[in-house]
């Protein structure tokens, strides 16, 4: 099992590469939004509705500051550089 962690700039880009990690086997990926919310899903289909309820009820007041976004995902230790390309994709940054 290998760990991956990356910061992104936009939402979009978050739910983007959630769905294509999702799609490729990832086992478990968890999002933080500048620390004032974190959602963490260990079955990949449930991070989707709890991102599109809890973010979205909660997006915080970034009052100038450009928002930041922190994926960690888990993946097979095969799938690893497939993950890793796949973040950098859209725009993940280590």
């Amino acid at each position: 099992m290998e760990n991956i962690t990356a910061t992104f700039r936009s939402w979009t880009d978050i739910e983007q590469v959630s769905a294509a990690l999702r799609e490729q086997g990832a086992i478990n990926i968890h999002v933080e939004s500048d620390g004032t919310a974190s959602y963490s899903s260990p079955d990949p289909l449930g991070l989707e509705a709890s991102l599109q309820q809890g973010l979205t009820a909660s997006q915080p007041d970034w009052s100038g500051e450009e928002p930041s976004y922190t994926l960690q995902v888990i993946v097979e230790s095969s799938r690893s550089r497939q993950a890793a390309d796949t973040i950098a994709r859209y725009g993940g940054q280590p």
